[in-house]
């Protein structure tokens, strides 16, 4: 941990990949369709990316 900055920027966001008609993908849940306007949810995946940034090499 001693190469951690002091105060490290962290950067998390939270997305969703629709397949509304997707039939054979593994694990496929309930996501809500962030581009409708209906708010409608689908057949998709949740993503968590997570970025760090620093000064250091």
């Amino acid at each position: 941990m001693k190469n951690i900055e002091k105060d490290p920027v962290i950067l998390v966001d939270y997305s969703d990949i629709i397949k509304p008609h997707g039939q054979a993908f593994g694990d496929l849940g309930i996501v809500r369709d962030g581009s409708s306007k209906e708010n409608k949810y689908v057949k998709g995946y949740m993503v968590t990316k997570i970025v760090g940034l620093s000064t250091k090499i």
